[in-house]
């Protein structure tokens, strides 16, 4: 069989390879190539297509390859998902571009280039996998965005052909008579940048795609001449200090062999400064492409430019580089490959822009003449001569003739300035090589401060202190502060400092703010183990140091040794773990020799550039008479009806409401007068005439530690005020400054005018009556149901913040709330409800007394893990509010109130009065007391079973809760049924037939000598009366057992929920009670002892 022709198999091979100059995205546009799920399942390989969805999940990479699920939707399919697999060139472009597919973003992948592979249908997983290795195009958009980040591995734009032919070309190798599928090897393709001639940008050129224009041969370096140019008045050769340069190229090379220059400060061919004429543009000057194998270019690393910067910007060694003679390179040595530039964004320009105008400023000021007699505004900056700056760079087309090699530049005498301003002779002081001090291990240089490719990496470093903060609470309770550093690495002496000067590190700790670093600034500081991350946009490292991590100390350079500032109750070292359990750690670093003298070194160069900075900023000298400024106009007090947006105004306000939320604290507030553009906030708080007067105060910093302190109610002179817009066009205040003062209208503010017309304005709200109850509908606790939201209005009885909760009652009694056995809740079984304070409502406890009347809204009632009936109130506004004596419906319900408590003290009195009535002396009571023993001669007894009558008292029972005295057995196999369950599980009882509830009440006696274990259990005429129930499902029975147990346990169960609620109460001594003990032998053959009655 013939084989086809060898041109036709290397065009069909080459295509493959070849790139295009077409957009391969525009396909997304064109609708009818879309493919949905089974036109996808039926595709293959080569056809055109593309498909849409969005991002359901990815993969780390693994491997060098992207994994991505892609899920796609239609009407009549439904949700369908498949794989997609990146890996080769698709991959590499994708790192080098930092390219993330990101989840729920809507992706439009192209089939070109895609190969298919089966896999195995799962539900909506469709049965294929698409993998792209040789190239690939998308486009990845955020939801509802127009355009998003677009990738085209294919596309490559079409650089136009040289007009005139090449030069002498190499022959091409012949294939071998039976090699049918050589391919001829491809020239390479040159690829041109202009270089532009900016003093200090010499290394941010961008790569420019323009097609190279047609090459001019000369034998020596001249500027092309062009008509849009004209003509300079002095020749090149005839002006100071300038080079007629040429470049040694082969012979042999073409001129198709011209390939992209890099400009730098080491480029093939330095031109010397030239002064433009008063008729030419230098930014219109020729440049011409020199061929890269004349001279190795150096790679010059651009600065970056940030806040939080671990390396500033090197501009003296990139000015000492530039000045350097260009290197030679002979034409045998090989070609090498030039670094790419990394290109600087917007930002990043400007702040390079504003560093070097401050470097020449600071050099400019540090070589005036000390005689100075002072500085004036309007003295120009001084010029720096030409002969200072640094060369511009051009690159040039030359002949591939013969040529010269490049002499080195010689020094020329600085030329005379033409300005009056004195011009320092030598470059400026910051081209001074720094100190390169030895850092010990394991710390390192500031400068080599760097996150790790795929997260946070570990570093130790030690560094001077320029500023920090003050320790303060994070949003999750933490202690946090932040410091700046700075070592010889990345800090520049020249310059002016700046509050964010150095490398800056938020430390945390959960618990104690004395194991945060205390420094100020000028401290030499040692930080070990900070977890350190690549930074965003904001800043080019993220540094924390962390609560179980971080290791300090402080270098005191007096006495020459480290420090950790003082701890006063904070402990040396604790556990990580919560209870005791965890890891034992220390935030304190124990700093070795080679620390010390690091720290003594830094402190020491620290000293100098502090002396070289004050040097460089000079005296500033007074000119004209002694009398100092007037001082500003003070800022003008204003209604904030008056106030226009983005202006700063002083008010005086009366406080509405107030909570915190994060960092910020946001007070609500008026001056009587309304805001134009503001929100309508319904506050309980704050009367319905007066919402249309409300506005908001965002407080931050320190006025932010002030607000919390700001009562309702109260007047306020506030200063320095901006009144602002949020971010749905809304108008609100922000306040940063302290500059608050409260106002007293009975004391010292009474003549106050602006106080005066406040409550002028306000007087009408004030007077009218706030009916509000009839729109807010109020229950009693009684009518309300577990889990149901309600309003109600109570009386406040006791407050406990320990464990952050108010008992309250409206005097009506619910069923299954649970008994409080406190002396203030005597008498007032089922009718005090406990309600648990969250959130904001916790802030306000301390503003609540007790006895006061109180409206509560959106309360509760929910049952707790204990199974006891309470109450719940939660959210930022301010839901416990007094009641408003104006308002006539509240007055009904606080009246009702006061009758239903006062029916229940009467009863209560009348329980007490029969209670304490004289009893008839019982003659069994005597007879028993003449009777009775020792509980150490019921102890020596061996009759069994045996009764005895003992005068003793009790002093402990258990369980702790009197209210878990009984539970669930299975007399089936003898064992106790857990809570949580109403049969034994072991017995597989589903019809709970060996299901009993028994005591299991003990209680601990004492006759003043001997201690004895009673139990009381069974049907003793001690529990007569007493139905065996679970008292935690029945609030009820628990009070009336409670309330039949008191005369035998006295205030024990108030012993008892003290211990479980952190509060000391003292046991009750009481004179002892008859008890009558019987005795049986127990299962271990051992005397058992139970209490049968009791008699007082």
């Amino acid at each position: 069989m013939k084989r086809a022709g060898d041109e036709l198999e290397r065009d069909t091979k080459r295509q493959k390879c070849e790139y295009r100059n077409l957009d391969s995205t525009a396909i997304f546009r064109d609708s009818t190539q879309e493919k949905n799920g089974s036109e996808l399942v039926e595709w293959s390989p080569g056809e055109p297509g593309f498909i849409s969805g969005t991002i359901a999940m990815k993969w780390p990479l693994s491997s060098g390859k992207y994994r991505v699920k892609i899920q796609m939707f239609s009407t009549a399919l439904g949700k369908q998902q498949f794989d997609a697999v990146f890996s080769g060139c698709c991959a590499e472009e994708f790192q080098r571009r930092k390219f993330e597919f990101k989840m729920g973003y809507e992706l439009f992948l192209s089939l070109d280039g895609a190969v298919r592979e089966n896999a195995s249908r799962s539900k909506i997983n469709l049965p294929i996998v698409l993998k792209y290795s040789d190239g690939v195009a998308l486009e990845m958009k955020a939801p509802g965005q127009g355009s998003g980040c677009k990738i085209d591995t294919w596309f490559r734009p079409a650089a136009e052909p040289p007009s005139e032919p090449p030069a002498e070309e190499p022959p091409q190798p012949t294939p071998a008579p039976g090699d049918w599928f050589a391919t001829p090897k491809q020239n390479r393709l040159p690829v041109f940048a202009m270089a532009k001639s900016d003093l200090m940008d010499v290394d941010e050129q961008e790569p420019s795609h323009s097609p190279p224009e047609k090459p001019a041969f000369q034998r020596s370096i001249a500027p092309r001449k062009s008509a849009e140019q004209p003509k300079p008045d002095k020749p090149l050769s005839s002006r100071g200090n300038s080079l007629t340069t040429t470049i040694p190229i082969p012979a042999s090379q073409s001129s198709s062999r011209l390939v992209r220059m890099v400009p730098s400060a080491s480029a093939d061919v330095v031109h010397p400064p030239r002064s433009s004429s008063p008729g030419e543009n230098p930014q219109k000057r020729r440049d011409v492409v020199v061929d890269r194998s004349s001279a190795p270019p150096k790679a010059v690393r651009a600065p970056t430019t940030s806040d939080n910067h671990a390396s500033t910007s090197k501009l003296p060694e990139r000015l000492s580089a530039a000045l350097e003679p260009p290197a030679v390179r002979s034409p045998s040595e090989p070609d090498t490959a030039i670094e790419s530039e990394p290109i600087l964004n917007k930002k990043q320009l400007k702040n390079k822009q504003r560093k070097e105008k401050r470097r020449l400023k600071a050099a400019s000021v540090s070589a005036a003449p000390a005689s100075a007699p002072s500085v004036l505004p309007n003295a120009k900056p001084p010029l720096v001569p030409a002969e200072a700056r640094p060369p511009s760079v051009h690159i040039e087309r030359i002949s591939p003739a013969s040529a010269v090699p490049i002499p080195a530049p010689k020094t020329q005498p600085p030329a005379p300035s033409s300005s009056s301003s004195p011009v320092a002779p030598n470059p400026p002081t910051s081209t001074a090589v720094k100190p390169r001090l030895a850092v010990p291990w394991p710390c390192i240089p500031l400068s080599e401060v760097k996150g790790g490719t795929q997260g946070w990496s570990t570093n130790s470093v030690i560094g001077v202190v320029t500023s920090n903060t003050s320790p303060t609470r994070t949003v999750k309770g933490h202690w946090t502060c932040c410091i700046r550093i700075v070592d010889p690495s990345n800090c520049d002496e020249a310059y002016i400092p700046t509050r964010y000067e150095g490398l800056m590190i938020n430390c945390f700790t959960p618990s104690f703010p004395q194991w945060l670093p205390t420094v100020v600034a000028g401290n030499v500081v040692i930080l070990h183990q900070l977890r350190v991350k690549a930074g965003s946009r904001f800043a080019d490292v993220v540094a924390n140091g962390y609560g179980d991590k971080l290791k300090w100390a402080v270098y005191d350079h007096e006495k020459g040794e480290t420090r950790h500032g003082d701890l006063g109750d904070a402990p040396q070292s604790a556990t990580l773990g919560v209870g005791g359990y965890g890891a034992h750690f220390s935030p304190f670093y124990d700093a070795t020799v080679a620390d010390s003298a690091y720290c003594l070194k830094l402190h020491v160069w620290w000293q100098g550039v502090c002396k070289k900075r004050r040097e460089q900023m000079g005296t500033i000298h007074q000119i004209g008479s002694g009398t100092s400024l007037s001082h500003a106009p003070r800022r003008k007090h204003q209604l904030v009806s008056e106030t226009q947006t983005g202006q700063y105004f002083d008010c005086t306000v009366r406080v509405i409401h107030g909570y915190q939320t994060g960092q910020t604290y946001r007070l609500y507030c008026t001056d009587g007068t309304p805001l134009n553009g503001a929100r309508l906030y319904e506050i309980s708080e704050c009367p319905r005439s007066l919402v249309e007067y409300l506005f908001q105060i965002e407080m931050w910093d320190g006025a932010g530690e002030v607000g919390p302190g700001m009562r309702p109610g109260e007047y306020y002179r506030l200063r320095n005020v901006f009144m602002k817009g949020d971010h749905d066009g809304y108008v609100e205040a922000k306040m940063s400054e302290p500059k608050i003062r409260k106002l007293d209208p009975q004391g010292e503010d009474a003549a106050d005018a602006e106080l005066k017309a406040l409550i002028h304005r306000l007087q009408p709200h004030d007077d009218a009556d706030v009916d509000d109850a009839e729109d807010v509908p109020l229950k009693l606790i009684k009518q309300v149901k577990e889990r149901e939201h309600f309003n109600c209005v109570v009386e406040l009885l006791h407050k406990d913040e320990s464990q952050r909760a108010i008992y309250v009652s409206d005097y009506s009694k619910h069923p299954k709330i649970p008994l409080i056995n406190d002396a203030w809740a005597h008498g007032l079984d089922g009718y005090v409800l406990k309600i648990i304070l969250f959130d904001e409502q916790f802030g306000k406890m301390k503003d609540l007394v007790v006895g006061q009347y109180y409206r509560i809204m959106a309360l509760r009632l929910r049952m707790n893990d204990k199974h006891e009936l309470g109450g719940t109130l939660a959210g930022h506004e301010s839901l416990i509010c007094p009641l408003n004596p104006r308002s006539s419906s509240l007055e009904v319900w606080k009246q009702e109130l006061i009758e239903r408590k006062n029916a229940i003290k009467s009863k209560n009195q009348m329980e007490s009065l029969q209670e304490t009535a004289p009893q008839p002396i019982q003659i069994s009571s005597l007879k028993s007391r003449r009777d009775c023993v020792t509980i150490k001669q019921v102890l020596a007894s061996t009759k069994c079973p045996a009764t005895f009558f003992v005068r003793a008292r009790v002093v402990d029972f258990f369980p702790l809760r009197l209210r878990e005295a009984f539970i669930r057995t299975c007399t089936k196999c003898h064992s106790p049924i857990p809570l949580n369950r109403l049969a034994c599980h072991a017995c597989n009882d589903v019809e709970k037939q060996y299901v009993a509830v028994v005591s299991v009440l003990r209680l601990l006696v004492d006759d003043g000598e001997d201690r004895l274990k009673v139990s009381v259990s069974g049907n003793v005429p001690v529990l007569n009366g007493i139905q065996p129930t679970i008292l935690l499902d029945d609030p009820q029975a628990a009070r009336d057992f409670s309330k039949h147990m008191r005369p035998l346990l006295n205030n024990l169960e108030a012993v008892h929920e003290g211990i479980v609620t952190n509060e000391l109460v003292e046991p009750s001594t009481e004179t002892s009670i008859t008890l009558t003990i019987d005795n049986w032998m127990g299962k271990d053959e051992n005397l058992v002892y139970g209490l049968r009655d009791f008699e007082l």
